[in-house]
């Protein structure tokens, strides 16, 4: 118990979570859990130092050889008691090629690249819904995109190949806009010219271990106005119809599978079509504007992202919290009914547990989380009655 406590308040020798420009929160979390943090970062100290991280250590991770010096010199690295995390696409991609050669488990950088390739992927990812394929083409040129955009048919979506957190994006209506879109991109290009595909879109948080993937939960992306390629928020929760339910799970499940990724987070974005679900991007980090919450163990840390609580755990907002945190209080939810949750499990709404700031939480919870926040005034429900031990 002594050496447990140890670990969970940072005064033990428990794992080390190398992270790559990580925000404050994913600093936070990672030592609410018990682990070591460093964080990687290049220029002046940045906000995540104010978080309580145990080491800094001044690098550009974008340049693999500095990465892997840097970090080589860690004693936990070489104990291989460590793992190297990045929150985005780009630094997941240098944390797994940082895994690799400290010989550190994780996702093999073939993976995140083949989830970075949109047109690789896209072809992938046709071959779970034979029947109904996304109709897609690549583009080396722009001066083809009129030409292409009219094979593919209107609407369509230009993307670039290897873009994220829609980079690049544009959504052709007609042959006017196809014209226009050709000076928005350089002449000599890498582009995806695919069918628009119509219908809800859901951001699916996932974390995988061993090649086993979880489904932690999803939100519904909330278009812009007059637009289908910019988002001003996400909608929670969302209840969907549990056929619906297991068709994204196992679209996902499939996508993680078809690109080899095994450890670590993952975000997926889904359109719900007449047809079914089919996919937008997938990328080996959790979505930018999540936050996360990682777990580890003495061999290899996990980091899990956290974007809300699962959508069928939160059924009402809690409005009177103080101060606002990062759980149920912060999202627009709304009553839902009893629906089929995205880890699969049929469950009827309750309130939220081990999320701070709304409900209440579970002694062993708060004894992992640290300090206790202020408990909502109007709790969504009263804690069960506590057993007495014989």
């Amino acid at each position: 118990m002594t050496g447990e406590r140890e670990r969970v308040n940072g005064t033990g020798r428990g794992p080390t979570a190398v992270l790559l420009s990580p925000r404050p929160a994913v600093v936070a979390a990672a030592r609410r859990v018990g682990a070591r943090t460093v964080v990687v970062a290049p220029g002046p100290p940045v906000p995540s130092d104010r978080e309580g991280a145990e080491r800094r250590v001044p690098a550009d991770w974008r340049d693999h050889r500095r990465l892997v010096g840097a970090v080589g010199r860690l004693e936990a690295v070489r104990r291989g008691h460590a793992r190297v995390f990045g929150f985005d696409p780009a630094a997941a991609l240098a944390a797994a090629r940082a895994n690799e050669a400290l010989s550190l488990p994780g996702t093999p950088a073939a993976a995140v690249t083949a989830l970075m390739d949109k047109a690789a992927l896209r072809a992938r990812s046709n071959a779970l819904h034979a029947a109904r394929p996304v109709s897609f083409v690549r583009c080396g040129r722009a001066a083809l995109l009129p030409f292409l955009a009219g094979l593919i048919g209107f609407p369509c979506v230009v993307k670039p190949r290897a873009g994220a957190l829609g980079e690049g994006v544009r959504l052709l209506a007609g042959p006017a806009g196809a014209a226009t879109a050709v000076r928005d991109y350089p002449e000599v290009t890498d582009l995806l010219v695919q069918e628009y595909l119509e219908g809800p879109e859901l951001a699916v948080e996932a974390v995988s271990r061993g090649g086993r993937h979880r489904i932690l939960g999803w939100t519904r992306r909330i278009p812009g106005p007059g637009t289908a390629t910019t988002a001003t928020g996400y909608d929670l929760p969302v209840a969907l119809a549990a056929g619906t339910a297991e068709a994204v799970r196992a679209l996902v499940r499939g996508v993680l599978d078809l690109a080899g990724h095994r450890d670590g987070p993952s975000h997926t974005e889904v359109v719900l079509t007449p047809h079914g679900p089919r996919l937008v991007e997938a990328h080996a980090s959790p979505e930018p504007r999540s936050s996360s919450s990682c777990s580890a163990s003495p061999t290899a840390p996990t980091c899990s992202p956290s974007p809300s609580p699962p959508d069928w755990a939160c059924p009402t907002r809690c409005t009177t919290c103080a101060p606002p945190t990062p759980g149920c209080g912060t999202w627009t939810s709304r009553p839902a009914p009893a629906s089929s949750g995205p880890t699969g499990d049929r469950q009827p709404p309750a309130p939220c547990r081990g999320w701070s700031g709304c409900g209440w939480r579970s002694r062993r919870a708060r004894r992992y989380a640290g300090p206790r926040p202020a408990r909502c005034t109007t709790p969504t429900s009263s804690p069960p009655p506590r057993r007495r031990s014989p």
